[in-house]
């Protein structure tokens, strides 16, 4: 069977008489998704992902026996721009370590109010060493996001104020996924025919339809991502007025997504 991944994150697979369904997801499955399977194989994060994944395994009780969630830790994962993911990752380690351990510290129960506990208090420990990382540094700047939105004392004149938070200023610093990103279109499907039609005659007509559609078709760059295209000359911007960058043929696979090495990535084959 082939696996493959679509841009909006989550593709699912059915095959035979039953209707059996495989679905292969990114941390998109964590946002609430009202979807049950019976079984959950993850690879290893932090615990508050973890148990949003589980929550998908018989989430409506359609077997009446426990069914199973496996956390997989890859070794050859490489999480170096993720520092988020790894320090969640590593903290769940620590706490499935213990476990091993000494179970009835937790009540034998991996996702108990105990380990949960534990698993934070190793995850804000690791982050003591970062000085001031969950205020939102923001750089050049005496003050943070967290200050802006709280005491807010470093702005003069907010003394006489009965609401002292700054709230434009704090949204104006604060960005979830960073400005020094770049999104670019794929020659994916109707990707390639949105990029013909955003370099030729027709963009003139209606620039903000193919934009909207060209969204289905968009990947978000990191600037380590960005760098190693370039050094391909693989990211080329439009030959127009608009400010807006699609991906050179050659460098997205339908069953892998962006390529940045020479040598293609493989695919999981069962």
């Amino acid at each position: 069977m082939f696996f493959n991944c679509l841009l909006d994150g989550m593709h699912t697979i059915k095959e035979g008489k039953q209707g059996t369904v495989i679905c292969i997801s990114t941390q998109v499955i964590e946002a609430g998704v009202d979807i049950s399977f019976e079984m959950v194989i993850r690879f290893m994060a932090g615990m508050d992902s973890i148990v949003q994944a589980a929550g998908r395994c018989n989430r409506n009780h359609e077997s009446d026996s426990i069914r199973p969630v496996y956390m997989i830790n890859c070794m050859d994962e490489n999480l170096n721009y993720l520092h988020d993911i790894q320090r969640g990752k590593d903290a769940t380690i620590q706490l499935l370590y213990e476990y091993e351990q000494f179970p009835g510290k937790f009540d034998s129960e991996v996702s108990s109010k105990k380990a949960i506990d534990t698993y934070y208090r190793y995850l804000y420990q690791a982050m003591r060493k970062l000085k001031g990382y969950q205020d939102n540094l923001i750089p050049n700047k005496s003050y943070t996001v967290f200050s802006l939105l709280s005491r807010n004392e470093k702005m003069p004149g907010k003394e006489y104020q009965l609401l002292k938070q700054a709230f434009r200023l704090a949204g104006k610093y604060f960005s979830i996924f960073g400005d020094d990103t770049l999104d670019v279109i794929v020659p994916y499907k109707k990707g390639k025919e949105i990029i013909a039609d955003l370099c030729s005659e027709n963009v003139e007509l209606n620039p903000m339809e193919l934009l909207r559609e060209a969204r289905n078709y968009t990947v978000t760059l990191y600037p380590y991502q960005k760098k190693a295209l370039e050094s391909r000359n693989a990211i080329i911007r439009m030959s127009n007025n608009l400010d807006v960058y699609c991906l050179a043929e050659g460098f997205y696979e339908p069953d892998t997504g962006v390529v940045f090495d020479e040598q293609k990535n493989g695919y999981l084959r069962v």
